[in-house]
């Protein structure tokens, strides 16, 4: 009888929480893909989760315990990868821990046991899951496309950071060409060599910029044994007597510059990615605190997946991709403030309760108000994204005066909302719920936006597989 009652004791006292990749090395993508493709319950393949590891932070497992997490922390931080082990209210461990061996119990193939020694976690594939996506991938072709629409922006960023260094050169062979005709002292002539080191080091960094300062040192020593003629007025760069000393200052002078100016881009660099990380960690710990229940969360999650797949295809930049996909996390942080009576009523709201919830839109951007950065720069996105192009949204703004980011926000949020399971409804088809959108377009919603979520619906990219371990 013992045995029973320890067994509970330790089950009632293991917590449950989130496993939350925050950020890992570009270069270690494919190796951790191929990692957690070992571990995943749907039989995603490698391709697929180094898709899904581009949106970071990404929730690895929920309702995991603290003991099986540590196992997988473990692991991908010998990737070099920043992993988390996310403690939910003490009230939900008990649901975590519940909601956990339903699935497992549920599930065909469920995890082994691991053994006290054991670093390895092995969780079968889906059969189920696995037809249902051969029958997807074999009746859409779009796939190829991707490919070829991922080759062709690599390509270009290769291109791109070619050309940055073809400049470096040009610079480089320029200032020579031009350094017998325009420069009468050689002393100044060498300084003109500082020029690109110092280019060199602010966009390439430490390790660029000293190779630049050794290539000028060794263009000029070149020239000085194969065309010394270009030298012809004070011989004080000639190897001869002591004129070599000056030679030596200039070239010393040349490499501690480009490694200091190299040494502080570097360390720049790094904090920005110390910034972006600690920026990513807060926005999954709002994330988790805003989400009063499980779909609340996984809506923000998937509007996030949705509204970035959309601004890709208009072609927005990086930066602001960023910002959108923040917002998206972010966007239902005003309902803290609504009672949950009325965010889960089954019946019809009345006008004084729907007036309540339209305050969430602005509740969310008082909170995020006293942030600066990057919060500041998504709150007229919050703040708008219930506006509509024909001036009939919660704040009646004319379709020209609506973020464009905030449209897209728009799309993404009532997209998930249409096909999405709530308690008063069961959710629509996929293809339902873009004619629904279609037919809104140039009413409630811009219709180069509508655009652009139609090309990534049709080419499969609206879908948010469940990835993880």
């Amino acid at each position: 009888m013992s045995k029973p009652i320890e067994k509970e004791k330790t089950e009632s006292s293991m917590r449950y929480g989130l496993l939350v990749l925050n950020d890992y090395p570009p270069e270690k993508r494919e190796e951790i893909a191929s990692f957690l493709s070992r571990y995943t319950k749907n039989g995603i393949t490698v391709s697929e989760i180094k898709k899904l590891l581009l949106y970071k932070p990404l929730i690895l497992k929920r309702g995991i315990s603290e003991q099986e997490a540590q196992i997988f922390i473990e692991k991908l931080s010998s990737y070099g990868a920043d992993v988390s082990f996310v403690l939910p209210e003490e009230t939900d461990n008990k649901k975590a821990a519940k909601i956990t061996q339903k699935e497992n119990n549920e599930c065909d193939n469920s995890i082994e046991q691991t053994q006290a020694k054991s670093d390895i976690l092995q969780i079968l594939n889906d059969k189920d899951y696995e037809k249902t996506y051969v029958k997807h991938s074999l009746s859409k072709s779009p796939f190829k496309e991707k490919l070829c629409k991922k080759l062709k922006e690599r390509i270009k960023e290769e291109i791109y950071r070619v050309n940055k260094e073809i400049w470096l050169v040009f610079s480089l062979v320029l200032i020579v060409a031009l350094m017998n005709y325009l420069v009468d002292s050689q002393r100044l002539l060498l300084s003109l060599y500082t020029l690109p080191t110092i280019f060199s080091a602010y966009y390439f960094g430490k390790r660029h910029a000293v190779l630049t300062a050794l290539a000028s040192i060794v263009l000029v020593i070149s020239m000085l044994y194969y065309l010394p003629q270009l030298f012809h007025d004070e011989p004080i760069l000639r190897f001869k007597n002591d004129n070599w000393q000056d030679f030596v200052v200039w070239g010393s002078t040349l490499i501690i510059t480009a490694y200091a100016m190299g040494t502080l881009y570097d360390r720049y660099r790094e904090k920005i990615k110390e910034l972006q990380k600690t920026y990513q960690g807060i926005l999954v710990i709002l994330r988790h605190f805003i989400s009063k229940d499980e779909y609340t969360e996984n809506h923000c999650y998937r509007v996030s997946v949705y509204a970035v797949k959309i601004a890709q295809y208009l072609g927005l930049p990086e930066e602001r991709i960023e910002d959108l996909r923040a917002a998206a996390l972010l966007h239902d942080l005003g309902k803290l403030k609504i009672s949950r009576e009325i965010l889960y009523k089954a019946a019809r709201l009345s006008q004084e309760e729907f007036n309540e919830i339209k305050k969430h839109v602005t509740s969310g951007t008082e909170l995020l108000e006293p942030l600066s950065g990057a919060f500041g720069r998504i709150i007229p996105i919050i703040l708008a994204h219930h506006e509509r192009c024909d001036g009939s949204g919660y704040l009646n703004l004319s379709c020209e005066e609506i973020p464009l980011e905030a449209k897209i926000l728009a799309v993404a949020d009532v997209y998930d909302a249409l096909v999405s399971d709530r308690p008063y409804r069961k959710g629509l088809p996929p293809f339902e719920a873009k004619e629904i959108i279609l037919k809104e377009a140039g009413k409630h919603f811009d219709p180069v936006v509508v655009k652009a979520f139609v090309k990534a619906f049709e080419n499969g990219e609206l879908e948010v597989p469940k990835i993880i371990v």
